[in-house]
């Protein structure tokens, strides 16, 4: 299966229309959903289960804006594809559910944040917002 996720214009969102979006997610579920809502408003999207599969991703293409899960699992973090993210000036949002645990780490972050559960209409508006940075 291809990384990337083609576009479906039926529901195209102004800016999202044909950018290309990264979401790093480890729950597989969560992940199909996210991308589902993303290509339904007219985004291409890349996934990454992973933190390697994140970096080497954006090493490949020419991501426009990111949704990155904080935390991935096995007692690991987002804060390195951040750190990348920052580095090639890509625009990103956190996604997590995790506020009690990972409340301080977010707000080093200094990313805007779309808490889980997110509904559809949340995800989209918050990426939708990223390119207005």
């Amino acid at each position: 299966m291809s990384d990337l996720c083609h576009v479906t214009e039926k529901h195209a969102v102004r800016g999202l229309r044909g950018s290309l979006v990264l979401v790093m997610e480890d729950e597989p579920l969560i992940l199909m959903d996210i991308v589902r809502t993303l290509k339904g408003a007219g985004a291409y999207v890349l996934r990454a289960r992973t933190i390697r599969k994140a970096h080497a991703l954006l090493a490949e293409r020419k991501i426009d804006v990111a949704i990155i899960d904080v935390n991935m699992g096995h007692n690991s973090t987002c804060l390195s594809v951040a750190e990348d993210l920052r580095t090639r000036r890509i625009p990103f949002c956190l996604y997590s559910g995790d506020l009690n645990e990972a409340g301080e780490f977010i707000s080093r972050l200094r990313a805007p944040l779309i808490r889980k559960p997110a509904s559809k209409r949340a995800i989209v508006d918050a990426v939708a917002r990223l390119f207005q940075r």
